[in-house]
């Protein structure tokens, strides 16, 4: 499984897309990997809490687009950004006031400002009908930690070396707290039931695997010294 997306609501009540990193008992941690800047807060592309009530999965994909029909007056949400200096895009609910082909004329209903025009023209590939899903709950994802051996724990923390046994076990993360010493991995609720019961021995079939690469990653070390030394050695 890819890493997960997630919307999530800012102050200026637009959803903006973020990545998960990690959940908690009231709260989700999250990226945001495209966000410049936001509302009232600094550097974040660095991780960020969100409680639950703020929010939620991504519709899917054949709910934006030409391929739907929309009416006037209906309520929509656009992709779309208040200030052209300000935070990137992000989805605003709005009502359409007017289509022409594959142009509408909108009212953005959260522009509230006097300095902020509140309609806006914008194409059909920037419309969506609006996102059908519930904010997200505690009960909505699995979580699992385990102890990594402690001969592991360095090699446990280079990048991508939990990636394949993420793909394999369909979990959302997979990675290395160096804090605790465990390898966490969060999936969503409908994790098949199978995937949970087996997860023992498959953590155990992983942690193999990681035994067999430091003992290759060893010996490529071993034979790449060795080589360096007898560069070194003086000709007789």
């Amino acid at each position: 499984m890819e890493d997960l997306c997630i919307e999530v609501k800012l102050d200026d009540e637009a959803y903006y897309e973020a990545f998960l990193t990690d959940v908690t008992d009231t709260e989700i941690v999250v990226t945001f990997e495209n966000l410049e800047t936001a509302v009232g807060a600094v550097g974040v592309l660095a991780p960020k809490r969100v409680p639950f009530a703020r929010s939620r999965l991504p519709p899917l994909k054949n709910t934006i687009g030409a391929a739907l029909s929309y009416a006037e007056g209906q309520e929509i949400e656009v992709y779309s950004r208040k200030y052209d200096l300000g935070p990137d895009f992000g989805w605003w609910r709005a009502t359409i006031k007017m289509m022409k082909g594959e142009f509408f004329v909108v009212e953005h209903i959260d522009w509230k400002d006097d300095i902020v025009n509140r309609t806006e023209i914008i194409s059909v590939d920037t419309i969506r009908v609006p996102n059908p899903n519930p904010p997200l709950t505690k009960d909505d994802f699995v979580k699992f930690e385990v102890s990594v051996p402690m001969d592991l724990r360095v090699y446990a923390k280079r990048e991508g070396v939990h990636k394949e046994f993420q793909r394999i076990i369909g979990a959302a993360i997979c990675r290395f707290v160096p804090e605790s010493d465990t390898l966490v991995c969060i999936s969503l609720a409908d994790w098949s039931e199978r995937a949970a019961n087996d997860f023992k021995d498959m953590i155990s079939i992983h942690f193999e695997c990681l035994r067999e690469q430091v003992l290759q990653f060893e010996s490529i070390i071993e034979e790449y010294l060795k080589s360096i030394e007898e560069e070194a050695m003086p000709v007789r």
